[in-house]
């Protein structure tokens, strides 16, 4: 290639550049000509839509800055009178920026167009205007925007990507700005939280107090000025001056909340109540003061009780010692030494109670009564429900208690039976099958006792019937009765005092006796249920003793009824039977 061609290439890329250099009012001027009716209205496109602009942030201003905005407006409408020559220099060749983006497509500037517009309409509607610097900074990233607007509509791309890119950047800027804002103001109102909070104690360190709020104004200051990182970090600055207050406010109450924790232990109530109150002076809430207060009131009446119950405690009489405990936790339920010496008192006298019915049980034990030290382990349970050990002691206990009631049992009916204890045997054997209702020999010796009991029963039924027979003269019945008992008799029963006395008298009357009877020989006469002795004059019988019912009937004659009783060894006269009376 030529140095003429180059130099052509040159002119070329020059020309292509500057495509846009015109002088900015004449262009108008030519496009106006060329442009129709409606074309020709955009050319005030600029100044509508710094207007359109200017009326939108109108409308989100409050009123306390309309004024200022008002003046602010008019600074930007005079920036805009200038705004021909700021488009026409911004178009002039630049050789920082990198020949590619000196050739930049309509699409790619449009594109950094709507990009910029949809972040500054959210800025718009998210940003609350209410300071001019806030409305300053805003308004000069509009105008930023509408001049790059300016520069796409008279199809300069490059100038008009370049300058959305610098409104991009501003933006962002702002935004960040609007985050310190934020901060700032966050900062502001945790310092005036804690100023009103640590306010009453500023002369436990002026010093903290006084640069606290030095911090504070330098924040106001940059904060009303729009320096809002500076003002973030001024207030938190002052943030810390006073958490070193609050810190050795926070210290001076912990010391004396232990002032009166140690008041308390020594029993002066009337110390403790005024610590306790001062701290509550500074702290109105503090949970420790509020029960140190209580603890005072009642601290005349709490300590003398702690100290008897150390007295008691020391001398072994743990109950009593507990009593007190409980007594005084009961009016301080925040005393450690209540609640400690209660519990540990308590714990004590269980373990006592469980190590002495852990005695009795061994002793118990040692002495198979079994019963006992099945009570006394039972004893041991209700202090520790849980020991294992001693579950397995009472379930050893049981059982041997079990066997050894069983064998008690079976021994006992033995003896009674061997005894011939009949009834004591079965009841015996009735106590056996309580406690073990299929034991063979207890079954088989109730069915035997049960037995001979029914026997012996029946013997002494019988022998009871047959002493009543005799007694009544039914000689013949009594014996019966009394035959019927010896055929029943078990061997080994011996005949008593009375039976052996019934026997012999018995005896004496199983014989004959001999009567005589004498009648009229017309008179039909008759021993009932013994014998039909016929029309008689006089006659002898002999005839079991026991009680008899003589008849005598004669037709026309009332019959004649006599009872006789016939007893061995007396004598008996004769006896007239005669019917005499007539019927009617």
């Amino acid at each position: 290639m030529t140095p003429e061609d180059e130099n052509n290439v040159s002119k070329k890329k020059l020309k292509v550049i500057d495509w846009h250099m015109a002088d900015p009012i004449s262009a108008d001027l030519e496009d106006d000509i060329r442009m129709s009716a409606p074309k020709r209205e955009s050319s005030g496109f600029l100044k509508k839509a710094v207007t359109f602009a200017v009326v939108a942030i109108i409308g989100v201003v409050s009123v306390r800055v309309f004024v200022v905005y008002r003046q602010i407006q008019k600074e930007m409408a005079a920036a805009m009178e200038g705004n021909q020559a700021t488009l026409t220099a911004s178009t002039e060749f630049n050789p920082n920026i990198p020949l590619q983006d000196s050739f930049v497509s309509r699409p790619k500037a449009e594109l950094a167009r709507d990009e910029v517009r949809d972040k500054l309409q959210t800025t718009r509607q998210t940003t609350d205007l209410d300071s001019p610097v806030i409305m300053s900074k805003l308004l000069g990233v509009e105008m930023a925007f509408q001049q790059g607007d300016k520069l796409l509509e008279r199809r300069d791309y490059s100038g008009a990507y370049q300058r959305f890119e610098e409104t991009r950047v501003m933006l962002e800027q702002f935004q960040t700005d609007m985050s310190n804002k934020a901060e700032s103001l966050a900062a502001r109102d945790d310092y005036l939280l804690l100023r009103n909070k640590v306010e009453p104690q500023r002369s436990i360190d002026m010093d903290s107090y006084e640069r606290a709020f030095a911090f504070y104004s330098e924040g106001v200051f940059f904060l009303e000025n729009g320096s809002f990182f500076e003002a973030s970090e001024r207030f938190s600055d002052a943030l810390v001056e006073l958490r070193v207050l609050e810190n050795k406010i926070q210290g001076f109450v912990d010391r004396r909340l232990l002032e009166g924790q140690a008041a308390l232990a020594k029993g002066d109530s009337s110390t403790a109540m005024t610590i306790f109150n001062d701290v509550l002076g500074i702290e109105d809430e503090n949970e420790i003061a509020r029960n140190g207060v209580k603890r005072a009131e009642t601290l005349d009446q709490v300590f003398p009780l702690l100290e008897q119950a150390e007295t008691l405690e020391g001398s072994g009489d743990l109950v009593a010692a507990n009593d007190a405990y409980v007594r005084a936790y009961e009016l301080d339920n925040f005393s450690a030494k209540a609640q400690q010496g209660m519990y540990r008192t308590e714990r004590l006298v269980k373990d006592y109670t469980f190590n002495s019915a852990l005695i009795d049980a061994h002793n118990a034990a040692t002495a198979a009564n079994w019963y006992d030290a099945i009570e006394a382990y039972d004893r041991a349970l209700n202090v520790y429900p849980e020991n294992e050990e001693v579950k397995q002691l009472r379930e050893d206990a049981v059982q041997l208690e079990y066997e050894l009631r069983l064998a008690d049992g079976l021994d006992k009916a033995k003896f009674y039976e061997d005894s011939s204890e009949w009834d004591l045997a079965k009841d015996a054997y009735i106590e056996v099958l309580e406690i073990e209702p299929e034991n063979t020999i207890a079954k088989e010796g109730l069915l035997r006792t049960g037995r001979m009991v029914r026997v012996l029963l029946r013997y002494e039924k019988l022998i009871e019937l047959s002493l009543l027979e005799a007694r009544s003269g039914e000689f013949q019945s009594a014996i019966r009765y009394f035959n019927e008992a010896m055929g029943i008799k078990p061997d080994f029963l011996t005949l008593s005092l009375d039976a052996e006395r019934l026997k012999n008298y018995l005896e004496a009357q199983s014989k004959p006796v001999s009567i005589t009877l004498v009648s009229d020989g017309k008179t039909w006469v008759s021993v009932a249920g013994y014998e039909l002795l016929g029309k008689i004059r006089e006659k002898s019988i002999r005839i079991l003793p026991g009680k008899y019912r003589i008849v005598g009937r004669r037709k026309g004659y009332e019959d004649v009824n006599i009872q006789v009783q016939v007893v061995a060894g007396q004598s008996i006269p004769p006896i007239t039977v005669i019917a005499s009376k007539k019927v009617g």
